[in-house]
């Protein structure tokens, strides 16, 4: 029979039986076993998760302790030697040391690999890498020199170097001396009888001696156990001084 045939009544008559049937036929339900069954579930939801907060737990406490062992040794140190300045050559030196307020300070410096020789034509770069004191770079050289300086390293024992910087043009000559000592020692500068020699103020907070002898100036000082030595020849006391305050 086709589905246009019915009538309302006949589809109103036909799920009225349907449901009836449905309803004289469920089957039974347990309430009691239901909500049993929903208890279980929850709680091995519940015990999955206490499981994995455990798992967690666990792998930071491993974590945790090579830490703590760490930190104590550290700590001990420190006590031992509060004061104390150690230092560690292994490319970089580490110091450990302590404030009058108690802060624990750590400073570094980079400690490049000592080669003995003479090493001459070398890069600014290449230089700094091969001394074990902070080179100061001139910032200022007078307009007449107008080529790059022939840079040259002396190492004879370690820590010990000598850096020359040296600018050259014709009959104008300007050299930069830098070396690093390591105890105060005596040295003696030879002073012609015709010489000029005076002391002088480099920014009004350093004090450097200056011979002049006609067309040669030298000029030489000690900084941060750094002694520098500049000799020039035909330039003027002006433009030296220019130099020796744009050393940075």
């Amino acid at each position: 029979m086709r589905k246009e045939e019915f009538d309302n009544k006949e589809y109103d008559c036909l799920i009225k039986e349907n449901v009836k049937a449905l309803i004289d036929h469920l089957p039974p339900v347990h309430v009691e076993e239901k909500w049993q069954e929903f208890e279980n579930r929850l709680q091995a939801e519940q015990q999955k998760e206490t499981n994995k907060q455990i798992s967690l737990f666990r792998k930071y406490q491993r974590m945790f302790v090579p830490v703590a062992v760490f930190a104590v040794v550290f700590i001990i140190f420190i006590s031992l030697s509060p004061k104390t300045v150690i230092g560690f050559k292994n490319e970089v030196f580490r110091w450990f040391g302590q404030t009058e307020s108690g802060d624990v300070v750590i400073s570094e410096r980079h400690n490049p690999e000592y080669k003995q020789g003479i090493f001459k034509d070398l890069s600014w770069e290449e230089a700094k890498g091969m001394v074990v004191f902070a080179l100061k770079s001139p910032q200022y050289v007078p307009a007449d020199f107008q080529s790059p300086p022939q840079i040259n390293v002396v190492s004879n024992e370690y820590p010990q170097s000598v850096v020359v910087i040296t600018y050259v043009e014709e009959d104008k000559r300007l050299i930069i001396k830098q070396e690093n000592i390591l105890n105060e020692t005596n040295r003696n500068t030879f002073v012609p009888q015709n010489a000029d020699i005076q002391k002088i103020r480099v920014n009004d907070n350093l004090e450097v001696t200056l011979i002049n002898q006609e067309s040669t100036v030298q000029v030489f000082w000690t900084e941060n156990m750094i002694r520098f030595n500049i000799m020039t020849q035909n330039i003027a006391v002006e433009e030296i001084i220019k130099v020796i305050e744009a050393l940075k």
